[in-house]
């Protein structure tokens, strides 16, 4: 990645001091899961960490706005991150509510499905093509990169789904012909367990990354 800056999100954190030794590798995201059926769901007692140095990314899936907001305000959140089938019109609501970045997620199978990103290009500051799966990420399995090449619109965009250090040569080849490619999602390839990262595949990813 040396012709360019990829900005990287290292999503479902789940334990403060596993939170607190990846945010000092440097990423520019953590992410933080509030849907209560995934096996990374953010439960902690305690309120996220002040000081961190990466923007505070929470994930929501098809949930009511004011648990969205409420959240948004106990966390200090930067980033909303909606992972379900939410409407632009909720999208909308949300921008009008608080002053926060809204990312939607398109789930990608086949290339018809990057059409369903258009609608929000314009409300939404980033779109996040993941892998289509039963489950609402951290399937660990990729979907063919490829077909971002026959994206019909331009936006802002990061990939998930299947990210580690195994694949980052594939998707630097990529990423040069494809402008609005800001960033990487990585999730469960960089774990011990389900949202516990493993420190040293965090630390390896980002010298890569950052060489």
């Amino acid at each position: 990645f040396r012709s360019r800056i990829m900005e990287i999100k290292i999503c479902g954190m789940t334990r403060l001091e596993n939170i607190l030794e990846v945010d000092r590798l440097g990423p520019d995201y953590l992410g933080f899961i509030f849907y209560k059926g995934s096996k990374r769901f953010y439960h902690a007692a305690e309120n996220l960490p002040h000081g961190l140095t990466a923007q505070k990314v929470g994930v929501f899936v098809d949930q009511d706005l004011e648990e969205v907001l409420s959240m948004v305000d106990r966390h200090g959140l930067n980033v909303i991150q909606l992972h379900g089938s939410e409407c632009v019109e909720y999208c909308v609501e949300l921008k009008a509510k608080r002053d926060v970045k809204i990312w939607k997620m398109i789930a990608v199978s086949s290339v018809d499905d990057l059409a369903a990103g258009k609608a929000y290009v314009g409300t939404v500051d980033r779109l996040l093509f993941e892998t289509k799966s039963r489950d609402f990420g951290g399937s660990g399995t990729s979907f063919n990169w490829e077909l971002l090449s026959s994206l019909g619109y331009h936006c802002e965009f990061m990939v998930a789904g299947g990210l580690g250090l195994h694949n980052l040569d594939q998707v630097r080849a990529l990423s040069g012909s494809l402008p609005g490619f800001k960033g990487l999602d990585f999730n469960s390839k960089l774990e011990t367990e389900p949202g516990v990262k493993s420190v040293d595949r965090v630390r390896e990813l980002m010298e890569y990354v950052r060489a």
